[in-house]
């Protein structure tokens, strides 16, 4: 099986990455691919948010552990499989990576891919979309 994820950014017009990941993956597997695909640095403190169809935050998975009063379990990225969080169709996640500015990428589970499978993550798609007129 594939999951087949959406990346957009409300800082730039029509940009748009599609990720294929295994859904045995690790949320630390999902960053690291979204990271390369921008080519932003991996040293910075970086949270994904399962998020409501409203794009409001729900369980924060974390780079580190991190001690917080929040009313959700603490989830660390290399031991969070996206299995255990994700099993739905559109999905939302929101990936913050830029922690200070609260800079974030918004996700979405686009297509589940059932009899396929891949070893690592795949970029399928890059690119500023044209703008429609």
């Amino acid at each position: 099986m594939i999951y087949k994820f959406t990346v957009l950014s409300d800082e730039v017009d029509n940009f748009v990455r599609v990720i294929n990941i295994d859904p045995e993956a690790t949320f630390w597997d999902l960053q690291n691919a979204i990271l390369d695909s921008v080519d932003y640095d991996k040293k910075q403190m970086t949270s994904f948010f399962i998020c409501s169809d409203d794009w409001e935050k729900g369980q924060e998975i974390t780079l580190i552990e991190m001690d917080t009063d929040s009313e959700y379990d603490n989830l660390v990225m290399e031991d969070t499989k996206l299995e255990e969080l994700i099993s739905d169709e559109k999905q939302k996640l929101l990936f913050v990576f830029d922690v200070i500015s609260d800079r974030a990428f918004f996700m979405e589970l686009a297509d589940i891919i059932p009899g396929k499978k891949v070893t690592k993550a795949e970029l399928s798609i890059s690119e500023v979309l044209p703008m429609k007129l």
